[in-house]
């Protein structure tokens, strides 16, 4: 069967980890693996941040005219304030346990409503 539309043009935006500690996470990301912060966001009603690490070097990179969510590789790291405490019951949920599922992968279609989907 062939595509509906054309996959060629079809790029994995971004994907999402939920993190206890956002400071050590930007840590590792950014400082160790050389990936840039390139938005945050912060939600204060809801209390929780997103920060958006990618790397900058890459061809699609901010710098060059391409948004966040126009560029490959985005990492979301979403961090619900309170859960770095040390009294904090946070655990993450690995998917394994109900309710089961992958919280986040996000791609960029040409038209969903040809795609089979």
């Amino acid at each position: 069967m062939s595509a509906a539309t054309d996959t060629s043009t079809y790029i994995l935006n971004h994907t999402m980890l939920r993190v206890k500690d956002p400071e050590a996470s930007l840590n590792f990301y950014r400082d160790i693996m050389g990936m840039s912060l390139i938005q945050k966001w912060d939600f204060d009603k809801a209390q929780f941040s997103l920060y958006f690490l990618a790397y900058d070097s890459a061809e699609n990179a901010l710098d060059k005219g391409k948004k966040a969510f126009q560029r490959e590789g985005v990492l979301e790291l979403t961090h619900n304030w309170g859960t770095e405490k040390p009294d904090s019951d946070w655990k993450a949920h690995n998917g394994n346990s109900d309710p089961r599922y992958f919280r986040l992968c996000k791609s960029e279609l040409t038209n969903i409503a040809v795609s089979d989907m």
